[in-house]
């Protein structure tokens, strides 16, 4: 359609709901176009505004459908709220330099948007200006820009990264929502105001970057804190595992909201408060260590039913403090926490001998050490003067062991040179030795004790065979 050359302006509603209109051609002296002056006209194609409008009306291109190019010219200044709302086929969009203002669901749910470039003029994009912008993968952000308000970019499945600008201030509640290939985000020095559900339900998010100078927030291992590291505000939901810092006294609000990866969590001895919904949705929670000997305050939705059927370990001698504090007396499972101690295993020399069975243990577990020489050598004995091999030991500390290992000499040369270990189609053969002998995996555990020459081994691995004072390593593949 072609429009007189003399129209200066085109008033509300005036092609509203033609669905049959699939191009115009907008006269160049056309100064105003008004509100839902092209809405729902669902068969329109592609659209270029004159250099002469200053605005873009409410609702102007709403229902738009099949609209898939817009070309923005001149003076513009601002889009009105639900403009561009719903079109669905919008690839992209051309905003001129004079932009200053993005209204509230101006682009909703245009799911072909790729990209778009904001100009750096722009002081405010409205709340759920991009929502369900689907296909958008990045953008960045003007300069002038101070606050992300409600739910702007949620439902942006496909972003992937955001450069927030060093002049926002304020990020709203579900300004991220649902982003879920978001990973990582970079908060800048001037935000003092960020909404615990800012980036709720980003399933992909693993890491929040606070830089060093804001005033207000911090980050540690991609979690956030406030600027005193005593108060952990939010943990990214990709993240499987953290460490909290011994500094932490509240965990706030929904800190932890659908972090569905943690299986493990260890709350600090300072903690004294935390907050409602902390763990809401954190149903792959396999263990709660709780370490303070006074038990924090909670809310009755703090945790969640799941985490109830879960172990809760505690200081030694306040199972009872916990079993009859308020809301903690949900878990049905409260036991005294067992401390883990580290045993640390070296070789003497890693050429003459490996050593494996190091690591981190429960109080009272059994651990099984086997020092492993290498052909031609022989383990002669632990660091402490045991001669065991493997040796098993009861954790009840930090214990750190070396393996000693020798040459073996040409007398064990003369005493052993009838004796033959070796493996077959994974069958152990054992000859010409005295006496009962034993076979160990690699990990220690006990697979044979006797004296039969033919052993079957089903698993491929190393092996260890001890006989008396002497061992021998043997590999089935």
């Amino acid at each position: 359609m072609e429009l007189p050359e003399t129209i200066t302006r085109i008033g509300d509603d005036a092609f509203g709901g033609c669905m049959g209109l699939t191009s115009i051609t907008i006269p160049t002296l056309v100064r105003s176009i008004g509100e839902s002056a092209f809405y729902n006209c669902s068969g329109l194609t592609s659209v270029e505004l004159p250099e002469q409008i200053e605005h873009i009306g409410p609702y102007l291109f709403q229902y738009c459908y099949a609209l898939t190019s817009v070309i923005i010219r001149g003076n513009v200044t601002d889009i009105g709220t639900f403009a561009f709302q719903d079109c669905i086929s919008l690839s992209s969009i051309t905003l001129p330099n004079s932009l200053q203002y993005i209204d509230n669901y101006a682009f909703q749910g245009c799911s072909k948007l790729q990209s778009i470039v904001i100009p750096q003029q722009v002081t405010r994009i409205g709340s759920f200006a991009f929502q369900g912008c689907s296909s958008l993968t990045s953008i960045t952000l003007p300069e002038a820009l101070q606050h992300i308000e409600l739910s702007t970019f949620s439902e942006c499945t496909k972003l992937e990264s955001v450069t927030i600008p060093n002049s926002v201030i304020s990020i709203d509640r579900l300004a991220f929502s649902g982003c879920s290939s978001l990973t990582s985000i970079t908060i800048p020095g001037l935000v003092s105001s960020i909404n615990v559900e800012a980036f709720k339900e980003c399933t992909g998010l693993k890491e929040i970057e606070v830089v060093e100078d804001n005033l207000y927030y911090a980050s540690s291992d991609g979690v956030l804190y406030n600027k005193e590291y005593s108060a952990l505000l939010f943990c990214p939901i990709g993240k499987t595992s953290l460490t909290i810092p011994e500094s932490v006294e509240r965990i706030g609000s929904r800190a932890f909201s659908y972090c569905t990866g943690l299986t493990s969590i260890t709350i600090p001895q300072f903690v004294n408060r935390i907050e409602e919904s902390a763990f809401l949705g954190c149903n792959g929670l396999q263990e709660i260590y709780v370490l303070p000997v006074l038990p924090p305050e909670i809310k009755s939705n703090t945790f969640n039913s799941y985490n109830y059927n879960r172990p809760l370990y505690v200081p030694s001698g306040c199972v009872t403090a916990y079993q009859s504090a308020e809301f903690w007396s949900n878990f049905k499972n409260i036991q005294e926490k067992k401390n883990r101690y580290t045993i640390e295993v070296y070789s003497s020399d890693n050429a003459k001998g490996s050593v494996q069975g190091g690591g981190e243990y429960d109080e009272g577990e059994t651990v099984t050490l086997t020092a492993i020489p290498e052909s031609g050598y022989r383990f002669v004995q632990w660091s402490d003067g045991n001669t065991e091999n493997p040796r098993q030991i009861v954790v009840t500390e930090d214990l750190t062991l070396t393996a000693e290992f020798t040459e073996d000499s040409g007398v064990d040369m003369v005493e052993e040179s009838t004796m033959r270990i070796y493996v077959s189609d994974h069958v152990l053969h054992v000859e010409n030795v005295d006496g009962n002998y034993q076979v160990y995996t690699s990990m220690g555990q006990l697979v044979y004790d006797g004296r039969d020459t033919l052993v079957p081994l089903v698993n491929a691995g190393i092996y260890v065979v001890r006989m008396s004072d002497c061992s021998r390593r043997v590999v089935v593949k």
